[in-house]
């Protein structure tokens, strides 16, 4: 890791994308996952690692499912598979 500070141009895409340069990314490490916030008019993107739990977690919120939406599937699940 550099200790100074980089700096380069990064376009953001019609679908909100933002490709970040190999060179940047190398600085921080293997991440795909970053923390962001706005602060003071700039973005700020933070390396986090989540773990696989976390992650399916956020998926779930993502797709705005419950743990008991997940429960109530999963009993229908085993309905199924005890009538087969």
């Amino acid at each position: 890791m550099t200790t100074e500070a980089i700096s380069t141009l990064a376009k953001l895409t019609e679908k909100n994308q933002l490709t970040l340069p190999k060179f940047i990314t190398r600085e921080v490490g293997d991440t795909k996952y970053f923390d962001v916030k706005v602060e003071g008019g700039q973005i700020i993107l933070t390396p986090v690692k989540i773990h696989r739990a976390d992650a399916v977690r956020a998926k779930l919120a993502a797709l705005e499912l419950s743990a008991q939406d997940i429960a109530s599937e999963q009993e229908d699940l085993l309905a199924l598979f005890t009538f087969l």
